[in-house]
């Protein structure tokens, strides 16, 4: 499939009092999975997977329009986006102990259908899944994005929670690497940019749940790529307020050194 846009250009060679600008086409191809014809829709997927509590109520309606789940609304979201956010879908699932019914539904079902979506970017430059972790992380430290990133990483928050959601959110990003490695670095690389993301994880006060993270498969691409890495070490390893930033810094600095990559990014 294609895309047609359009530009308006004066041409130089021809010189004329009544020169006008040339209309110029230019031909740029698309996502073979994309349904270019209904982009900016927001389809009746989309209002399931942003709003329904049961993937018993959603999978109707994406087999009754399977070519759905290929389809970007406004904001650039796929289905696959909103249902990564939809936390009254999450929170019923982790309350009937049917998490892996989400899991199976994504990797067997809306994959089938979109398989570019797990890469696929919204307006914000989100891929699905992420936009959960992004906000985690601005209110772990106690920031909105309107303070902009300086203030993100200079902020040191003193303890940080890892939330269900959240946690899930990395979990089903590695089955999908799992699932598809042709994709791995390209999620990864996405989720290596999320501003102060392995600052806020190094921060996680359950040692437990911190380390968990960290052996996900995505995080084990994540942190070896370049992307992850941002000017918030400096500020931590020159905080003489605050010990624990420090100590967590430098124990940073000796996981990455242990860190060779050779399997993985």
């Amino acid at each position: 499939a294609f895309r047609v846009t359009s530009t308006l250009s004066f041409s130089s060679s021809v010189k004329s009092r009544n020169s006008r600008p040339a209309l110029r086409f230019s031909l740029t191809r698309t996502a073979p999975s994309r349904d270019v014809t209904r982009l900016a829709q927001n389809t009746e997927l989309h209002e399931a997977c942003s709003r329904y509590d049961s993937i018993h109520e959603i999978r109707p309606i994406l087999r009754s329009d399977p070519s759905a789940a290929a389809v970007q609304d406004r904001e650039g979201s796929l289905p696959m986006h909103l249902l990564g956010k939809n936390t009254a879908l999450f929170n019923e699932c982790v309350r009937t102990q049917s998490s892996e019914e989400i899991d199976s539904f994504i990797l067997d079902e809306m994959m089938l259908s979109c398989p570019d979506g797990p890469i696929t970017s919204n307006n914000e430059g989100c891929i699905p899944f992420t936009s959960i972790i992004c906000d985690w992380v601005w209110k772990s430290h106690q920031c909105e994005r309107v303070d902009g990133l300086e203030r993100l990483m200079e902020t040191t928050p003193p303890l940080v929670k890892l939330t269900a959601h959240v946690e899930w959110s990395f979990h089903i990003l590695s089955h999908i690497i799992l699932s598809n490695r042709r994709y791995a670095s390209q999620i990864a690389t996405k989720v290596a940019a999320i501003p102060c993301l392995v600052k806020t994880l190094i921060l996680i006060d359950d040692a437990e749940a911190r380390e968990m993270v960290f052996k996900t498969q995505i995080m084990q691409y994540v942190v070896v790529c370049k992307e992850h890495v941002g000017f918030w070490l400096l500020p931590m390893l020159k905080n003489t307020s605050n010990l624990m930033a420090q100590k967590k810094a430098v124990e940073y600095l000796v996981m990455m050194s242990q860190v060779t990559g050779s399997t993985h990014v």
